[in-house]
């Protein structure tokens, strides 16, 4: 893939630049975007009763506002059984979270739209990139999962949902 970039320089017809002004400035229309490198979370094996390591994912700002994150996701299957969502964890400021301390928060099979982190709405605050290409606004985002000790043995899997909304949607503590 190739890194393109644009400079503008426009004009008035006279080959003189324009002075921008608010008669004839350009109006952008609000963009909230998401993108996550990691195209999944994988666990790994675990032992029924077991819980896994931290993995980690990145949620990167791609669009031209301040986000907050959305996460829902689907129990996951194999065969016949189901491993329910809410075994899922996440966080957002801390990789040593577990199910004793109470710590991260659950998976929901509910869409997010707003809220706090008990639904799904992230109040991240994500800031727009300033330069193309730097890493500096992108977020790591925790998640363990818990394998019940009466799970059936299987390899599961299921589908997570990332998005983005407007900073004013979530609330909740902002970190």
């Amino acid at each position: 893939l190739q890194d393109w970039r644009l400079h503008a320089n426009p004009t008035d017809g006279t080959n003189s630049p324009t002075a921008l002004t608010d008669s004839n400035a350009i109006q952008v229309g609000a963009l909230a975007a998401i993108s996550v490198p990691e195209t999944e979370i994988a666990y790994g094996s675990l032992a029924l009763g077991a819980d896994s390591a931290t993995q980690t994912t990145t949620f990167q700002n791609v669009g031209n506002q301040v986000i907050d994150v959305t996460v829902q996701g689907t129990d996951m299957t194999s065969g016949s059984n189901t491993l329910v969502a809410s075994q899922e964890k996440f966080h957002h400021t801390s990789s040593t979270f577990d199910w004793a301390s109470g710590g991260g928060f659950s998976l929901t099979t509910t869409t997010p739209v707003a809220g706090n982190e008990t639904n799904g709405c992230l109040n991240r605050d994500l800031a727009v990139r300033a330069v193309h290409g730097t890493g500096t606004e992108d977020e790591a985002i925790y998640w363990k999962l818990r394998v019940p000790s009466a799970q059936a043995s299987g390899t599961y899997a299921g589908t997570t949902h990332v998005g983005s909304i407007a900073s004013t949607a979530c609330t909740g503590t902002l970190y």
